[in-house]
C-alpha cells in the first residue's frame, strides 16, 4: 500500500479551488458594491474630462482659481481617461461595479498560493478584505490590489524561468504606471525581489541573464507612462493625506492591527521557507506605516504569508461540502455586520455618488450664480462635479500645507480671507460641531441664500 503525502504548506499553487474561489468573490464582491465611497473620484472624472478635450496630460492645475497655473499633473492619467468614460456612460454605479469586480477579483486570485490548505485560505482572505474595506473605494488605488496580485501569481511559483513570466511581468506594470504611476514602483520592487532570490540559487547557464531580463520588462513598463521614473516621487505625496476611513472608524484601525501583529509572526516563520512574498509583505508593512493608503495592499499581500505560518501549526481540514456551507454561513453574517456597521452609516457622506452636493449645485446653476466661491477643503472635490473653480480642495501636494492649514481653519480668520481673495458667494458644510457657518451669520454684509 503507498502512503499518500499530505500536502505542504508551501506547496506551490496548483488548480483552483473553484467552489471557494466563487464564494469568496461572491464575497468580496459585495464588500465593494457596499461600502464607502471617496469625493476624489470627482477630480479623477474632470482629469479625465480635461484629457479628453486637451488631448494631453495636464502640466498645469486647472480646477482651483487660487492656484491656477501651478504645476500639477495626475499620475493615472489612464484610469482618470476610463472612470470619465464609465461615469459618462453608466453613472456611478458603472464604476462602483468595476471596482468590486476588480477588488474580488484580486483577492480571489490568491486563493492558490496556499494550495494545502484553501479552507485556511479563504478565511484568512476573506478577512483580509474586511479589514481592507476603507480601501475598497473608486479611486485609481484599486487598480493596485489587482495588479499586485497579478505580480505575486506571475512570480511566487517555483517552476523554471519561461519567457512569458517577462511579458507578463511587462504588461502587468505598462498597465500599472499608467493607471497609477506613484505605487507602480512597487511592481518593479517586487520584481527585483524575485529576482534577487533566483539569482542567489542560479542552477543553469544564463540565469543571470533571463533575471536580468526580468527586471529590465519591468523597468521598462514602468518608464512608460507620460511622467517616466518622475511617477515614483508621487507616492510619498500621499503620505499626509490618509483615507478618510481610516482615520475615523476605528474598527478598521483595530482590524488593520491585527493584521500588523498577524504579519510579523507569519513573517518570522515563513522568512527562510517564502523569502519573496515574506519580504514583499513586510516591505509593503512598513510602507504602510508611512502611507496609509499602501494598507490595503499589505493586507493582501500578508494574507498568503498569514495562512502558509497557520499551516505549520494547523492541519489541513479537508473541504466537505457542511464545512463549505458553514464558511459561506460565517462570510453571510459578517456581510451582514459590515452592511450595517459601515455601509448604512458612512455611504452617504460626501463620496462619490452621494447626493448631498447635487441640490447646492442644481441651485447655483439654476440662479445663475458665478464668481469666485469660498469653499472647504472637505468639499472641493465633490463641488468639482459642477464643473466650478474652486478656492480649495484636498490636493495638499499642490496648495501647500500652510495654505491648506488656513482653509482648513477658515472660521478663525474669515475676514482676512475675504478681503485677500474677494469671495463672491460661500457653500458651507452643515455641521453641529463648533457651528462654522456663524462667523458668516454674524457678518451684515453676507446673507444666507439656500
Amino acid at each position: 500500500m503507498k502512503s499518500v503525502r499530505a500536502g505542504h504548506p508551501h506547496d506551490k499553487p496548483h488548480h483552483p479551488h473553484r467552489p471557494l474561489s466563487c464564494l469568496l468573490f461572491a464575497f468580496v464582491l459585495l464588500l465593494g458594491l457596499f461600502s464607502v465611497h471617496e469625493s476624489s473620484t470627482w477630480l479623477h472624472i474632470q482629469t479625465g474630462v480635461r484629457i479628453l478635450a486637451e488631448r494631453a496630460v495636464p502640466a498645469v492645475d486647472g480646477f482651483s482659481y487660487t492656484f491656477s497655473g501651478r504645476p500639477w499633473t495626475t499620475d493615472s492619467w489612464l484610469a482618470d481617461v476610463l472612470f470619465q468614460r464609465l461615469h459618462g456612460s453608466a453613472g456611478p454605479w458603472g464604476l462602483i461595479v468595476l471596482k468590486a469586480v476588480t477588488c474580488a477579483a484580486a483577492f480571489t486570485l490568491l486563493l492558490p498560493v496556499s494550495a494545502s490548505s484553501p479552507l485556511l485560505a479563504a478565511a484568512v482572505l476573506a478577512l483580509g478584505a474586511v479589514a481592507a474595506w476603507p480601501g475598497l473605494t473608486e479611486t485609481p488605488a484599486f487598480f493596485d490590489i489587482l495588479l499586485l496580485a497579478l505580480l505575486l501569481r506571475a512570480l511566487r511559483p517555483r517552476s523554471r524561468f519561461h519567457w512569458a513570466m517577462v511579458a507578463q511581468v511587462g504588461l502587468v506594470e505598462i498597465l500599472w504606471s499608467n493607471l497609477h504611476g506613484s505605487t507602480a514602483v512597487l511592481g518593479l520592487w517586487v520584481t527585483g525581489l524575485k529576482a534577487f532570490k533566483a539569482g542567489l540559487r542560479e542552477e543553469h547557464p544564463g540565469d543571470s541573464l533571463r533575471q536580468g531580463a526580468l527586471v529590465a520588462a519591468a523597468a521598462a513598463g514602468f518608464i512608460l507612462n507620460p511622467l517616466g521614473f518622475g511617477a515614483m516621487t508621487h507616492m510619498f505625496g500621499q503620505a499626509g493625506s490618509a483615507l478618510a476611513g481610516w482615520q475615523s472608524v476605528s474598527s478598521a484601525v483595530g482590524l488593520y492591527a491585527l493584521f500588523v501583529l498577524l504579519g510579523v509572526w507569519a513573517c518570522w516563520i515563513t522568512l527562510q521557507q517564502e523569502f519573496f512574498l515574506t519580504v514583499t509583505a513586510a516591505t509593503l508593512l512598513l510602507l504602510s506605516f508611512l502611507v496609509p493608503v499602501l494598507r490595503p495592499l499589505y493586507i493582501l499581500a500578508v494574507c498568503p504569508v498569514i495562512t502558509l505560518a497557520l499551516g505549520h501549526f494547523i492541519h489541513p481540514l479537508r473541504d466537505t461540502h457542511s464545512r463549505l456551507a458553514r464558511l459561506a454561513a460565517v462570510m453571510a453574517g459578517v456581510f451582514a455586520l459590515h452592511y450595517y456597521w459601515i455601509y448604512v452609516p458612512f455611504s452617504g457622506l460626501r463620496g462619490y455618488g452621494s447626493e448631498s452636493m447635487a441640490g447646492v449645485l442644481h441651485f447655483l446653476d439654476s440662479n445663475g450664480v458665478r464668481g469666485r466661491m469660498f469653499n472647504e477643503p472637505e468639499s472641493g472635490e465633490a463641488l468639482l462635479a459642477g464643473g466650478r473653480p474652486v478656492f480649495v480642495d484636498a490636493r495638499v501636494g499642490l496648495y501647500g500645507h500652510l495654505f491648506f492649514k488656513d482653509a482648513a481653519h477658515w472660521s478663525l480668520q474669515w475676514r482676512q480671507l475675504r478681503e485677500v481673495y474677494g469671495f463672491d458667494y460661500a457653500v458651507i458644510l452643515n455641521r453641529r460641531a463648533g457651528s462654522p457657518a456663524r462667523v458668516l451669520d454674524e457678518d451684515p454684509e453676507w446673507r444666507l441664500a439656500y
